[in-house]
């Protein structure tokens, strides 16, 4: 699944109850997260292992309301078969869970088995990043060139830089009265 078509099944509402996201832009991931729980209504519940799932499952308390179970690498997971996966789907019920990994070996039989459910998060390219950045800071097209090959293409690394940015502009706002932010890369 691509990240487009996880965004139409958000608005949607219909969103699978057992998704697997990986890539290296771990910060859009956590945004996805975040509005899937939003979406749904669920609390996000973060969880070492599956294990930890039937355990809260058991908790009537726990379930009163909805929960999103975030399970990061867990390599149980990923040696179950399609049986043991499809048991644990019956388990979770109105619940949600996503298995967040690090990298996905296209050769093995979990990412031929769950090919539909992983959604793939590569890196953004360059003007898709200065759309976000702009959203974020006031910067010229130069300036957001220069701070996208500082961080190296990583969304989550330029909003990191970007909170540096505006908290200097904070701490000492009469270098910035007049001159604004482009000046922070001169």
């Amino acid at each position: 699944m691509d990240v487009s078509t996880l965004k139409a099944k958000i608005k949607s509402k219909q969103i699978p109850n057992y998704l697997i996201f990986t890539g290296p832009e771990w910060k859009v991931q956590q945004i996805y997260i975040e509005q899937i729980a939003k979406a749904t209504s669920s609390e996000i519940v973060r969880i070492d292992s599956i294990k930890d799932v039937f355990s809260n499952l058991r908790s009537k308390a726990f379930l009163s309301v909805s929960k999103l179970f975030l399970v990061r690498d867990d390599t149980e997971l990923l040696q179950a078969d399609s049986n043991v996966i499809q048991s644990i789907l019956d388990a979770l019920q109105s619940n949600l869970l996503i298995h967040v990994l690090t990298t996905v070996d296209k050769r093995k039989k979990y990412y031929k088995d769950n090919k539909e459910r992983i959604v793939e998060f590569e890196p953004l390219p360059d003007a898709i990043l200065k759309k976000y950045i702009k959203k974020e800071i006031n910067l010229s097209d130069k300036n957001c060139g220069i701070l996208i090959e500082v961080c190296e293409h990583d969304y989550g690394r330029c909003l990191l830089e970007i909170d540096k940015i505006k908290r200097y502009a904070q701490a000492h706002p009469e270098e910035f009265d007049d001159v604004g932010f482009d000046t922070y890369f001169n």
